[in-house]
């Protein structure tokens, strides 16, 4: 058995890891880099969960709920157009799947009047 043999085995086999967030456990966690206006999607399960990142000169920066149904819910994030970013890192549920509350924090940079960056974390409560 070769050195990278055993190496693959051991990665696949010995460890597990598990991240946490207080009594939250990541569920998922990354970094998106799109247009304004771009509808983000991220599917769990068969439920599809929809970010889109706007801009409104009437409003100030805030979260509004567009469109939500039993198998989908969209968010439009107005206003987050800051350079330095700005977001909500105190995790907050926002739905429940298969009895399992999930949670939500996110940020978002403005990288020009276009460009964003959307770092988010989904966690839920493993009862």
């Amino acid at each position: 058995m070769t050195n990278e043999s055993i190496i693959t085995e051991a990665k696949g086999s010995i460890f597990k890891i598990k991240k946490y967030i207080d009594d939250l456990e990541l569920l998922d966690s990354g970094v998106i880099h799109c247009l304004k206006n771009s509808v983000i999607k991220i599917k769990i399960n068969d439920f599809d969960l929809n970010f889109i990142l706007v801009k409104d000169t009437e409003e100030k920066r805030r979260i509004r709920l567009k469109e939500q149904s039993s198998n989908f819910l969209t968010l439009e994030f107005v206003n987050f157009d800051e350079s330095l970013g700005a977001g909500v890192f105190e995790p907050t549920s926002i739905l429940v799947i298969n009895g399992k509350e999930i949670f939500f924090t996110f940020f978002i940079r403005s990288l020009d009047e276009r460009q964003k960056e959307f770092t988010y974390s989904l966690l839920f409560k493993n009862k």
